[in-house]
């Protein structure tokens, strides 16, 4: 009589989990539209909305311990328009959103996630890219991470246009 009690009560402590609880090791992919008012530029090629451009740092970079990947903004409409830029850690050591060197013009280390002050851009491609390096020694172990950057208007980055830089070293 006290085993049927004691496993009764057993039983009572025994928590289910509902199967739509679960959570997956894969990330959730997000679909981005392609902005009406930005065209982003590497290499002299448009990157689409939520595309990742993979940096492979050459061993001349790995030896100097500095890369830079360059992005020219366009403003695919007649008006000038005020851009503003986000970077934000997607993936890697967290050492990447420390005092990440990004440049427009000037290049200071900024703390992640960083929004750029905003930018009169006449229509037209900008003369100035905006550019973010990496240095392999800050980062320990790690030997890849990615940043996510977003371009829009004005300071609440309207009619983005979203992508990905992804440093393998």
């Amino acid at each position: 009589m006290m085993a049927a009690v004691m496993t009764m009560a057993m039983v009572g402590f025994v928590a289910c989990k509902k199967d739509d609880d679960k959570k997956t090791d894969e990330p959730q992919q997000q679909t981005y539209e392609e902005s009406t008012t930005f065209e982003i530029l590497y290499h002299g090629q448009a990157v689409a909305a939520g595309a990742t451009v993979e940096y492979t740092l050459t061993q001349q970079e790995i030896d100097n311990d500095d890369s830079d990947a360059e992005f020219f903004v366009k403003n695919k409409t007649n008006a000038t328009v005020q851009r503003v830029f986000k970077v934000e850690l997607a993936d890697g050591p967290a050492t990447m959103g420390i005092d990440a060197p990004i440049c427009y013009g000037v290049c200071e280390p900024h703390n992640l996630p960083y929004t750029s002050n905003a930018v009169d851009l006449a229509s037209g491609t900008d003369e100035k890219p905006i550019q973010i390096h990496l240095y392999p020694t800050f980062h320990g172990n790690a030997h890849t991470g990615t940043y996510k950057i977003t371009v829009g208007k004005g300071a609440g980055l309207e009619d983005p246009q979203v992508f990905f830089l992804k440093f393998n070293w």
